[in-house]
């Protein structure tokens, strides 16, 4: 595989800035990153090719893959930059499947979303859990997901398509808010916290998982498509209670946590009552992925102190 070229769009957003330098690092060397900007990509090895050009255009993105490549999409215009961003979206989603019609790449990797669940009162959120989507972002990425796996069908072009909650990790900003929220915060306003929010799930994955799980997915066998997989956060310590212990003692906070929370039951009543779109009570679970053999080698505590010990270095910077 890793002679393979992998075409990746959205090579400038934050998963993509990571995912470059680690694809070079395990030793792939015909790498193509897509971007509307390259002045957008801080860093990237001089040996690599850099096609930039307008992604809406049906000729640039035509000319992009050749047989045999390995697609990754990570690309998606965001509601602000686009006064029709949903059209565009899809768009976009066509013109590639139109590429990879003629083109035959080995796979089409697509990166999507946990949150086309929707709203769910289920305790633990699988591959398998019925969507039901209720605001535009979501009805937009599960509908392209569908789009996707329904052209794998058509064409036998190998799709697997991930889906990621929040995913932190340096140049990040996820988990960043609840850093800054409680070490900032007075010992009061800590105690208030934990004791309202400790039992919520918090649903954080760390890059580094996301980038083994890409790896490890463009390795699967084809005839497991068209696949379409969570990566999951549903470890014990996925949690606001533990995520903020882990802040509070890295800030030398001690203290500052409630020694009890608002019990699991009612913080799912307040998420029913309100109508929340994410219940975040619930798990989201990753059995398929073990299925297929996808692992990861860090836990999620060692993850989370890493990070922070990172943040507490360049945050500012």
């Amino acid at each position: 595989m890793t002679g393979n070229r992998i075409v990746v769009t959205g090579a400038s957003s934050f998963i993509g800035r990571h995912l470059m330098p680690y694809l070079v690092q395990n030793g792939y060397t015909r790498l193509v990153a897509v971007t509307r900007s390259a002045g957008k990509i801080e860093s990237i090895d001089p040996s690599l090719e850099l096609a930039e050009g307008d992604i809406l255009d049906p000729v640039f993105l035509l000319g992009l893959l050749n047989t045999d490549d390995v697609l990754i999409n990570l690309l998606h215009i965001p509601k602000g930059s686009s006064e029709h961003y949903q059209n565009d979206n899809f768009r976009v989603a066509e013109n590639l499947m139109a590429s990879a019609r003629s083109n035959r790449p080995k796979l089409i990797l697509h990166c999507s979303t946990t949150e086309v669940v929707g709203r769910t009162m289920e305790s633990s959120v699988t591959e398998q859990t019925t969507c039901h989507p209720i605001n535009d972002y979501q009805k937009l990425k599960l509908a392209i997901e569908h789009r996707l796996l329904d052209f794998s069908k058509e064409t036998g072009i190998p799709v697997a398509i991930l889906r990621l909650s929040e995913v932190f990790g340096p140049g990040g900003r996820g988990l960043n808010s609840i850093i800054q929220t409680l070490a900032q915060g007075s010992r009061i306003n800590n105690l208030w916290k934990t004791f309202i929010l400790g039992n919520r799930r918090t649903h954080y994955i760390h890059i580094s998982k996301v980038l083994s799980a890409f790896y490890q997915v463009m390795h699967l066998d084809s005839r497991d498509s068209p696949l379409s997989l969570i990566v999951a956060d549903d470890v014990p310590d996925n949690h606001y209670r533990r995520v903020a212990r882990e802040i509070l003692e890295s800030y030398g906070k001690k203290g500052c946590l409630s020694p009890v929370s608002v019990p699991n039951a009612i913080v799912k009543l307040y998420f029913r009552f309100f109508k929340y779109s994410l219940d975040c009570s619930y798990t989201i679970s990753g059995g398929k992925m073990a299925e297929v053999g996808v692992s990861f080698s860090t836990t999620f505590r060692q993850d989370l102190r890493s990070y922070l010990d990172w943040y507490k270095v360049n945050a500012g910077k």
